[in-house]
């Protein structure tokens, strides 16, 4: 996921789960580009939209049961430790 334009870090969860969530760290800089926005003029529901939209294409390479079905927007980078 981090791959994605609109995604700085990503964690997934999911291991002994029913379903598949993700803590997500947005790139609100790429995002309000895309948007033609200032990045401070964002709502957090426009935030979420655009992430959704790529983790739709995600999705879409995925089986059902490899879905994410939940995210959790981060305001803050994840520390070095936990994102390594």
């Amino acid at each position: 996921m981090e791959n994605e334009s609109f995604i700085r870090q990503a964690v997934l969860l999911g291991d002994r789960r029913p379903f598949v969530a993700a803590l997500v760290v947005p790139d609100c800089n790429q995002i309000a580009l895309a948007l033609n926005r200032d990045a401070s003029t964002l709502s957090n529901s426009e935030i979420e939209a655009a992430l959704w939209a790529q983790i739709a294409r995600v999705n879409g390479r995925l089986e059902c049961y490899e879905q994410i079905r939940k995210i959790a927007v981060m305001k803050n980078d994840f520390p070095p430790r936990f994102a390594a």
